[in-house]
């Protein structure tokens, strides 16, 4: 998904989403963007995706009823303006195994428990930021 000039490569509302060999590239707003909706409950499954030059992040939420595992993935010059992975109220985000580098600030993690194995972080103004998580 490449270009989107109105916002995300991928939206996702109150939905289950598994992402496998994807790459989310120069998407206007966000490679994926998960909005607060109020209602129902997300997640993302994404395995070995690449978020790539997005201009505010390759994943934002601001949604508490959002959850994610990412695996295997590469998040690189989302720095245009922003973030490789910003995360606020989300409820549990897990990420292991991936390469977070070349963003101004490569995760960014205010009141969500995160937890990370394995990951590199490298190359950005700020690696990781978290308040309250």
């Amino acid at each position: 998904m490449k270009g989107s000039h109105s916002g995300a490569g991928i939206s996702i509302n109150d939905s289950n989403v598994s992402l496998l060999n994807c790459k989310l590239k120069q998407n206007h707003n966000h490679g994926a963007y998960i909005p607060d909706t109020g209602s129902g409950q997300s997640f993302l499954d994404a395995f070995n995706c690449t978020f790539l030059q997005n201009w505010t992040a390759g994943v934002y939420t601001e949604y508490p009823q959002f959850s994610a595992q990412i695996t295997d993935c590469i998040f690189d010059g989302n720095n245009v303006s922003e973030y490789g992975l910003y995360f606020v109220a989300a409820s549990t985000i897990e990420i292991q195994d991936s390469r977070i580098t070349n963003n101004d600030m490569g995760i960014y993690c205010a009141d969500t428990d995160l937890t990370m194995a394995d990951c590199r972080i490298k190359s950005n103004d700020i690696g990781l930021y978290c308040a309250n998580s």
